[in-house]
């Protein structure tokens, strides 16, 4: 109703009075809490106030921002050259990212980049076998404990240096072989 008070509909439901207020531009996002635009960008569905969102220059609201499933494969894309390698764990670990993405992260310099690439249910056999030889422990055991690692990886890592990505291999391929 155009004569309801503006009090009145901020208590009615804030939240969407604050998200529709972003939106329209009616209200500049420096003036809203961390806590609103945190709420916004990991559930908005609005796709013009995720774009909006997105060019804000803070990395724990892009983090926010990939956890929302309505954000736009160009912007998940964007982020994957991030400067923060914190951003680019969360740009692989999200679901929505694009294959060529995924691949191109798993030659990331962060190992958190490249264990978050190994732990993905959707990764094939030959990127886990490529990042089976990465020089860090922690991607290396990732990809021990991804039962999409194929059996002849996981013989490799069985004689990896590291007694954890050792035991895990064993348990993973003592699993897979009872299949």
């Amino acid at each position: 109703n155009p004569n309801t008070p503006e009090h009145v509909k901020l208590q009615i439901d804030s939240k969407y009075a604050v998200e529709s207020a972003v939106t329209c531009s009616i209200q500049p996002l420096e003036d809203l809490s961390d806590k609103d635009i945190s709420d916004m960008a990991s559930k908005s569905d609005d796709v013009r106030l995720l774009r909006r969102l997105s060019k804000l220059p803070q990395d724990w609201l892009r983090v926010d921002l990939l956890h929302n499933p309505n954000l736009p494969t160009d912007i998940i894309e964007e982020y994957s050259d991030d400067d923060s390698a914190i951003v680019r764990m969360h740009v692989a670990l999200n679901p929505n990212t694009p294959v060529d993405i995924i691949e191109k992260l798993a030659d990331d310099e962060g190992y958190n980049v490249c264990a978050a690439v190994a732990r993905r249910s959707d990764i094939s056999p030959e990127l886990l076998d490529k990042l089976s030889k990465h020089p860090s422990t922690i991607v290396r055991n990732e990809v021990a404990e991804n039962i999409n690692t194929s059996a002849d990886t996981l013989k490799y890592l069985l004689k990896d240096d590291s007694t954890i990505v050792a035991s895990n291999a064993r348990d993973l391929l003592n699993i897979l072989n009872m299949m």
